[in-house]
């Protein structure tokens, strides 16, 4: 449909080949249309006196005053958030590449850090955690950019948390081996082990070999997006060249398993004292008992019902001696 006389001009314009061009402007925001649009100049010149009148048009040019041509992306949104980095998307029409910009919520668009020519997902890194942005998309079309389209995102919120357990296995008589875990650490990515004795490991399941009795300070640093975190364990590697031959060196322990009493005798020993003690596979002391006067064979009855069932360790140390031996409690 065509819309006439959107402008009229019923005079004379221009008066002189020698006038200067004059421009016009003309608002067409009152009339809608969509499609494809035709534009149409008609004159109607009049003779007077014997003269004629001419018409000259040029540069005319039809803009989209506060707007863009190029439609702008749709479905602006956020496919995943973490502590460093978000995952976003849009829809842009086939073949056009997208501008983004993004800065802390708030930020004022030409300001904020800036990526051209990007398609759809595009993921931004070297984010703070726990942190809102702001981010906006535009599409290119040729020479023409689309409206900004924003969205807002907050990136997840740490902070890393290390954690591990710690699990004596068998000694033998040259060694014993720990077991390590620190799968209950929370947003950690990465695991490093300073073992306490010059050794070193990976990995969120980790083992150790030690070679020697004694207390070792082992220490895990866990890395994640969030940042990173060290916890310190003490632990104590005992029963290494344990004597399992005691009985055979003058100690008879009864009965063994032990459910709650269990005799201890000692045969052919002589001396002023003796120290009785029960140790955990991790080398925690759960019992101690001293005694005087030695004097050939000796007896006692260790009451152990208090002890949580599990394997332990029995040392007997004498003036000259030490004997230990394996105890199962039951």
């Amino acid at each position: 449909m065509w819309h006439y006389k959107v402008h009229d001009i019923d005079s004379v314009f221009q008066s002189a080949a020698t006038d200067p061009w004059k421009d016009t402007i003309i608002d067409l925001t009152p009339y809608s249309a969509s499609g494809i649009v035709q534009v149409r100049f008609r004159s109607q010149i009049t003779r007077s006196s014997g003269g004629a009148g001419d018409v000259a048009i040029d540069d005319v040019s039809i803009t989209n005053a506060g707007g863009s041509f190029c439609p702008a992306p749709t479905g602006v949104g956020v496919v995943g958030v973490a502590c460093d980095t978000a995952n976003l998307g849009w829809t842009s029409a086939a073949g056009k590449q997208s501008l983004i910009e993004y800065g802390p919520t708030g930020f004022t668009l030409g300001s904020g850090t800036k990526v051209n020519y990007v398609i759809s997902p595009y993921s931004l890194t070297g984010l703070m955690p726990n942190t809102t942005y702001d981010f906006y998309v535009a599409d290119t079309c040729g020479n023409d950019t689309s409206a900004w389209v924003m969205t807002s995102f907050t990136t997840a919120n740490g902070p890393i948390s290390a954690a591990f357990t710690a699990t004596n296995g068998a000694p033998t008589a040259t060694l014993l081996t720990v077991s390590f875990d620190a799968s209950a650490s929370v947003g950690a990515t990465a695991y490093s082990w300073d073992f306490g004795d010059g050794s070193t490991g990976t990995g969120a399941l980790a083992q150790h070999t030690y070679n020697a009795n004694g207390t070792y300070t082992v220490v895990l640093t866990a890395t994640g997006p969030c940042g990173t975190q060290t916890l310190s364990k003490t632990i104590i590697v005992a029963g290494i060249g344990l004597d399992e031959n005691a009985i055979a060196r003058g100690m008879t322990i009864y009965p063994n398993p032990v459910q709650s009493k269990m005799q201890l005798e000692l045969h052919n020993r002589t001396g002023s004292s003796i120290d009785i003690r029960i140790l955990a596979m991790d080398g925690k002391e759960v019992y101690r008992k001293s005694e005087k006067e030695l004097n050939g064979d000796s007896q006692w009855t260790l009451d152990l019902g208090k002890l949580a069932k599990g394997v332990y360790i029995l040392e007997v140390t004498t003036e000259n001696s030490v004997m230990r031996e394996r105890l199962i409690k039951e």
